[in-house]
Order: C-alpha cells, then sequence, then structure tokens
C-alpha cells in the first residue's frame, strides 16, 4: 500500500516539484508522463508503469484507495 502524506498547505516545499510543470519536459528529459483525470490515473494504477507520485484531494484519495 503506498504511503499517504497528507498536504496542509500550498506553501508546502513537497509541492515545489509540482509546480509549473510540463508534459513536454517530463518525456524528453526523463521518460516520464502526466496523467490527468480520475479514469486515466484509475488506468495508471491498473497498468504496469510505475507510479512515482500522486497529487489527489483527500476525496479522491479516499475513493481510489477503495
Amino acid at each position: 500500500m503506498p504511503r499517504v502524506i497528507p498536504v496542509t498547505s500550498l506553501d508546502d516545499p513537497r509541492l515545489a516539484v509540482f509546480r509549473n510543470l510540463k508534459d513536454r519536459d517530463l518525456k524528453s528529459r526523463h521518460g516520464r508522463f502526466i496523467a490527468e483525470g480520475e479514469f486515466v490515473v484509475r488506468r495508471l494504477l491498473r497498468s504496469s508503469f510505475q507510479t512515482e507520485s500522486l497529487l489527489l484531494s483527500q476525496n479522491k484519495c479516499d475513493e481510489i484507495a477503495a
């Protein structure tokens, strides 16, 4: 089970990695990609791709974990 780390402030330094993130930069430099939307995230979690991190609201986190 993945570890859930709650974020209570937009100033949380752990969010820095998500600021100004561009999908094209991830693909060209790191072979990574961004998945957005509930349907796509659910498919990603069922796929063979390794998930590095998810940024979710508490409600969505609870729904996906169920």
